[in-house]
């Protein structure tokens, strides 16, 4: 993995790692000298549960990916699922995540996220001016972005392994120009706001927005998931790019604590609105 891919992935952990402990900084000591080196164990092996192709088996990573959505996957979806389908969806989705994230450098608890509140965990979802699958990917957007010769290219965008990776090839590719333009965030949170927006309406169009409104993030007209039909659409409170942050949030922190006390920790059933 390159260095900055795992730092990159690395910081969303140890933001985690800082919220889950209520320290105020990365200086400051766990209360817990046992927790705070579980924590150290857990951040440790961050790149090792990514890199792993196969993380189901192996890691705590991969564990927590494939137990979480199978948990998640029938009441956020909103239909029923049988026990073999479920833990084989969960498998195959953890798997095409954890390989997202280690190609592409994007936090695989992002990619969660955005899996729940773009499709609700639908293979076959399209949106209203032609988004598909898991991540609500245009055909075109995945032909400009994906290289001949990728494992995606001109792949079947309704297949999970193919719009996983293509949308974190986006992603990535999205914070990149990012990067280059000239706009300043006060925080991370703002940062990746403005990257989840240029996801969702195209980055020409959420610079425009960024510098008319002077980076207003939660005031925005975002494109309605594709789950979403047009007589449930409301005003946007939170906005697209709060909702998947919220949740990314709430997944980096229930991984630390699955790992540090797994007896205490129950579903986030409650994210599934």
């Amino acid at each position: 993995m390159g260095t900055s891919k795992q730092t990159y992935i690395m910081s969303g952990i140890l933001a985690s790692a800082v919220m889950f402990s209520g320290s105020p900084s990365l200086e400051s000591p766990l209360k817990d000298s046992v927790e705070a080196m579980a924590l150290a164990d857990i951040q440790a092996e961050a790149c090792t549960g990514l890199c792993n192709h196969e993380p189901s088996s192996e890691t705590s990573m991969g564990r927590f990916l494939e137990q979480e959505i199978a948990e998640r996957v029938e009441l956020v979806s909103n239909r029923p699922w049988t026990k073999v389908s479920r833990i084989r969806f969960a498998r195959e989705l953890a798997r095409a995540i954890a390989q997202a994230s280690y190609e592409h450098g994007v936090d695989p608890f992002l990619l969660l996220a955005m899996v729940e509140v773009e499709s609700r965990y639908n293979t076959m979802a399209v949106g209203t001016v032609g988004e598909r699958g898991l991540m609500q990917i245009k055909p075109s957007t995945a032909r400009g972005i994906v290289p001949k010769g990728a494992a995606e290219f001109e792949c079947d965008l309704h297949e999970i392994s193919c719009n996983v990776l293509t949308g974190a090839r986006y992603i990535s590719m999205l914070e990149i120009q990012t990067d280059k333009r000239n706009l300043e965030f006060s925080t991370h949170k703002d940062r990746r706001q403005f990257v989840l927006r240029s996801y969702n309406l195209g980055p020409a169009r959420a610079y425009k927005l960024a510098i008319e409104t002077e980076i207003a993030l939660s005031e925005d007209d975002d494109r309605q998931p594709a789950e979403q039909t047009a007589s449930q659409a409301k005003p946007a409170s939170p906005s697209y790019a709060e909702k998947i942050s919220f949740r990314a949030s709430r997944f980096q922190t229930r991984y630390l604590q699955s790992a540090t006390s797994p007896k205490e920790v129950v579903t986030t059933v409650a994210l599934a609105n």
